[in-house]
């Protein structure tokens, strides 16, 4: 399985162009029940006009706190993924972003989202590629080099702090394009839509610069094993009917 024939966005307003657009195709004209699984500190899907019932769940409490203080949520769960008690056949929409690769048992996470969702419902999920440069340097580095990266190339003064990212990765196989996908043919999951995030255009600013050059590097030394064009993908998948 090759990563060159992945569609890849063009830019970040693309990619959340891509998110509202697939979403709208699941609620306009009707009431939907949304689950933000893992919704952190903020809501990055535009549902203006929308008759949209948001749940979130999330196992950090201060991330959950500082998100239910914008007020956007309608209802707000702490709880962890893999063992959080909610109604089977209830979500028309189910959302996940960057949070599979912090769980250990990520598998057994998905299984609870076909659960949760509604026949014929729709799993948006983004997770970074753990078969990619960027998935192999996070795995085989300390959690405190995270930080460092987050506080000093990217810029986010607040990295480590509580409710702040990052937090601890673990990267099981089915947080892999290959993994994934194989999940999805086991589980009879239909994936409609298969998108990349280009490396060169994740962060902006000479550090990151230096971090992709350096990457691409890495990339040739594992002789094609690891990706070197994306960063993380995105997938639009349809529960069985």
């Amino acid at each position: 399985m090759s990563s060159s024939d992945i569609q890849m966005f063009a830019d970040w307003d693309e990619e959340a162009a891509f998110l509202s657009k697939s979403l709208r195709a699941e609620a306009e004209g009707r009431k939907v029940n949304v689950l933000e699984a893992g919704c952190g500190q903020r809501w990055p899907i535009d549902i203006d006009g929308l008759d949209v019932t948001l749940v979130g769940v999330d196992l950090d409490e201060d991330a959950l706190a500082i998100r239910v203080e914008q007020g956007d949520l309608h209802h707000a769960i702490h709880g962890d993924l893999r063992t959080a008690d909610l109604p089977a056949d209830t979500y028309d929409v189910i959302y996940n972003s960057f949070v599979l690769e912090h769980i250990p048992g990520a598998e057994g996470v998905l299984d609870n989202f076909v659960r949760w969702a509604k026949p014929g419902g729709v799993i948006l999920i983004r997770f970074p590629d753990r078969d990619s440069v960027f998935g192999f340097i996070t795995r085989f580095t300390p959690h405190w080099f995270h930080v460092f990266y987050k506080r000093w190339v990217v810029g986010n003064k607040n990295a480590g702090k509580p409710g702040h990212e990052p937090y601890e990765t673990f990267y099981d196989p089915v947080v892999s394009r290959k993994g994934f996908v194989d999940y999805c043919e086991r589980s009879g999951l239909e994936i409609v839509a298969e998108r990349g995030f280009p490396v060169d255009k994740a962060e902006s600013g000479t550090k990151m610069k230096i971090a992709v050059a350096a990457a691409r590097v890495f990339g040739k030394l594992s002789f094609g094993r690891l990706a070197t064009d994306h960063m993380w993908l995105t997938y639009v998948v349809k529960v069985p009917e």
